[in-house]
């Protein structure tokens, strides 16, 4: 018997399906429900923890960087959050709007520029997260191995945080940060766990985006490796045959770059694009010096 590598069920090849199976989860799920796109296939990790090595296994003892260990005692060396923190908060100032009032919101801010974090996005929105699984901005292109051909997906991940809150914190209901109260999660020693936590809405980014997150604690493992969490994360996926024609579908309903990432940049580039397309079909309707010869040949 063959084992599908993506299971029929958690298949879907438009986007009224895909709808069609959120509406179904959330129904099971109640609300809220979260979602999160990938193009390509990596863990439910965030960031700062996507570039490890290893420097000392569960007894305490230096080991190589090439060690292999599925051991949660092992350590590892990975990127300084902090540094990259001050950083950010010293030569960030003039470019924000509304300045952060805690380290929190610095961070919220930085993982929407690109800095790694321990914030995983999610969004509320399930065509925003298909927009990030189908290539985001880049629209005639998938973030797919091409050698793989049609028998590779992007997927998306659904989530009931509030049950996973429940299971990860004890808190009833989705967190709103501040210091006082969850400022461990920081610089983690103490927390471990990751909690589902609601943005400050002080960037036009996160806005947009109906951008929510998973922030991690010290604990370096996956979001979907937790096996209490199982029962409240679910997985999609589209195959790539499927991706243009549900991209192009997107695009028709509005959900493009200039819409992900508000700006005058990306509305001066929306426009710039829109009248080059325009352009570029009007030329492809004129005809060639040999067909106006004809034409004149004709009369």
């Amino acid at each position: 018997m063959k084992i599908l590598k993506y299971p029929k069920e958690n298949q879907f090849t438009s986007i009224s399906s895909y709808i069609d199976i959120c509406s179904n989860i959330a129904k099971k799920f109640g609300k809220p429900v979260w979602y999160r796109g990938q193009g390509t296939h990596r863990t439910l990790i965030p960031g700062l923890y996507r570039h490890l090595t290893p420097v000392s296994d569960g007894r305490g003892n230096p080991v190589g960087k090439d060690f292999k260990s599925n051991s949660s005692g092992t350590s590892y060396k990975y990127l300084e959050f902090m540094p990259m923190l001050e950083v950010f908060k010293r030569h960030a100032i003039p470019f924000v709007q509304v300045r952060p009032t805690d380290d929190f919101e610095w961070m919220f801010i930085m993982q929407h520029y690109g800095l790694p974090t321990r914030l995983l996005d999610w969004s509320t929105d399930p065509l925003v997260a298909l927009y990030f699984a189908c290539g985001g901005s880049n629209f005639h292109k998938t973030n797919l191995p091409e050698e793989n051909g049609d028998d590779e997906a992007a997927e998306i991940w659904i989530i009931n945080p509030t049950s996973l809150n429940r299971e990860s914190s004890g808190c009833d209901g989705i967190i709103n940060l501040n210091e006082s109260e969850w400022g461990d999660y920081i610089n983690p020693e103490k927390a471990l766990f990751p909690i589902c936590v609601n943005a400050s809405h002080i960037d036009a980014r996160i806005i947009a985006q109906q951008g929510v997150f998973t922030l991690h604690g010290k604990l370096i493992l996956p979001l979907n490796s937790y096996d209490s969490f199982h029962p409240h994360i679910f997985r999609l996926y589209v195959l790539k045959k499927h991706i243009n024609n549900i991209k192009d579908n997107l695009f028709r309903l509005g959900y493009d770059h200039a819409r992900m990432f508000p700006g005058i940049e990306t509305l001066a580039q929306k426009i710039k694009e829109e009248e080059l397309n325009k352009y570029v079909q009007w030329k492809s309707s004129q005809p060639t010096m040999k067909q106006l010869s004809k034409t004149d040949h004709i009369k």
